[in-house]
């Protein structure tokens, strides 16, 4: 028996299922396409907003800030990138309160220097007077009087060595010591191996004036005021301490910064200049106890090591 069947169905549906995969691998290439342009471009978008601002910040505008993308690799770039030009902002915000302050020191070393000789001329006559006729304390006020106008006219240099600082110090306090008698008590002490670390001129003297003019003389009885320069792990620890008035809490805001438009510019002065060099690497607290005292505590490393910001 033999049987005969047509082809054409089988053709048929060969052909149908061409179309079929045909069709499917139509679709497929489209969408790959598509899904290749779209990853693309999630890849390019955030790397040419990313060179923008770039070039925004090349030409001069540090204000801009980049949103981040929604790829978490490219949201970690575009937070380095913001960070930076913070950063940025900031050193040039301290690069030109340091040119203010030079030329402003500057300015006032060029009023300081008008007649120094004549001031000193007259101290050595005032000096002269003073020993021939036997006033010893005249004498010894004008001779340290002298050194310090001398450290104060003297601008060439912006630092000095600890030992100079604390030199300062005595000749204050030696002043201080006749004209207060007895009541007055002072204590200083140099670490030895602190006396030619070089730091900012002027940095003890302003808070040793503070601690007498505001702590000790509106207090009655005797007077105690401590001078302490230690080094401890590459550390200078630098501590003035009172048994005065002392002052009520609030007087003084937690952040020091915000002693630039008071009262207070000796000690803001110190604290800024001690910012400007030392950074966040250094530490400035001022602790203070009604009817007990006041302590002003500094710490900064040796040498300069300068990073932006401060901690207090």
């Amino acid at each position: 028996m033999a049987g005969i069947i047509s082809s054409v169905p089988f053709q048929e549906n060969l052909n149908q299922w061409i179309w079929a995969f045909a069709l499917m691998m139509g679709i497929g290439t489209i969408l790959a396409i598509a899904l290749s342009l779209l990853f693309s471009r999630s890849i390019t978008k955030p790397i040419r907003g990313l060179a923008t601002s770039m070039q925004a910040v090349e030409s001069g505008n540090l204000q801009t800030k980049k949103e981040y993308a929604k790829i978490k690799e490219f949201a970690q770039l575009d937070h380095c990138f913001n960070v930076m030009v913070e950063q940025i902002r900031g050193l040039l915000h301290l690069t030109r309160e340091e040119q203010q302050k030079v030329a402003e020191a500057e300015r006032k070393a060029l009023e300081s220097q008008m007649n120094p000789h004549f001031l000193f001329n007259t101290l050595n006559t005032i000096k002269a007077l003073a020993r021939v006729h036997g006033e010893e304390e005249i004498y010894t006020i004008t001779i340290q009087l002298g050194k310090l106008l001398r450290s104060t006219i003297d601008n060439h240099e912006s630092e000095c060595t600890l030992k100079e600082s604390m030199a300062l110090i005595d000749s204050y306090l030696t002043i201080q010591k006749i004209r207060f008698g007895d009541k007055l008590h002072v204590t200083t002490v140099l670490d030895p191996c602190c006396a030619m670390i070089k730091t900012p001129k002027l940095i003890i003297q302003p808070l040793v004036e503070n601690s007498i003019v505001h702590g000790l003389e509106p207090k009655a009885g005797d007077w105690n005021i401590e001078v302490l320069v230690q080094e401890q792990n590459r550390r200078i620890f630098l501590t003035v301490r009172d048994d005065g008035v002392g002052f009520p809490p609030g007087t003084l805001p937690e952040n020091l910064d915000d002693l630039a438009n008071s009262k207070h510019v000796g000690v803001y002065n110190v604290y800024r200049r001690l910012a400007l060099k030392y950074g966040k690497r250094m530490s400035f607290s001022i602790v203070s106890k009604e009817m007990e005292g006041t302590v002003v505590s500094i710490s900064f490393p040796i040498g300069n090591n300068e990073t932006e910001g401060s901690t207090i």
